[in-house]
């Protein structure tokens, strides 16, 4: 719910005059989830309402609500900077407890936490690949799979890997 909001909120700041309709067709949400959440920010004061005919309203991120949108960005990002710590860590503790010489199998179709994974492995200094489908691991001994998709965990049971989420 807090994605939608800050989805909603910047939409509005860089679109000023937008619809609901269009609000909802960007965000993929309902149009009476929408017209809830747009509700909710005018009576916090973080939108405002510009009547533009009898049936269309323009909608304006007020200073309080681009304040809002601001917090609620950093509180986003640093969601996600505590999360690629603890997958940076997890991941170190792995390689650590498995050894250098090894092969990390990086599995999955997330490019961020690809990219995160990769980084942490390259600076290790130790022999990756990357798969995103299961049927294309070819498991060796030397072979250990990092993944994040709890989803595949039963798929990769009988394998040597780990969860790093």
């Amino acid at each position: 719910m807090e994605d939608n909001k800050i989805k909603l909120l910047e939409i509005i700041y860089e679109n000023p005059g937008i619809t609901q309709r269009e609000i909802a067709k960007r965000t993929g949400l309902s149009l009476g989830l929408v017209n809830l959440l747009l509700k909710k920010f005018v009576r916090k004061g973080l939108i405002k309402l510009e009547k533009l005919n009898k049936k269309t309203f323009k909608y304006i991120l007020t200073p309080k609500g681009f304040a809002e949108k601001a917090k609620k960005t950093i509180q986003y990002i640093r969601i996600y900077y505590e999360k690629i710590k603890q997958i940076k860590v997890k991941v170190e503790k792995i390689v650590k407890e498995n050894g250098k010489d090894k092969i990390y199998a990086i599995y999955g179709e997330d490019e961020f936490i690809i990219n995160v994974v990769r980084e942490v492995l390259k600076n290790l200094k130790v022999k990756y690949v990357i798969y995103d489908k299961t049927d294309e691991i070819t498991q060796t001994q030397d072979m250990i799979i990092l993944y994040w998709d709890v989803e595949k965990s039963n798929i990769l049971k009988d394998l040597r890997s780990f969860l790093v989420l």
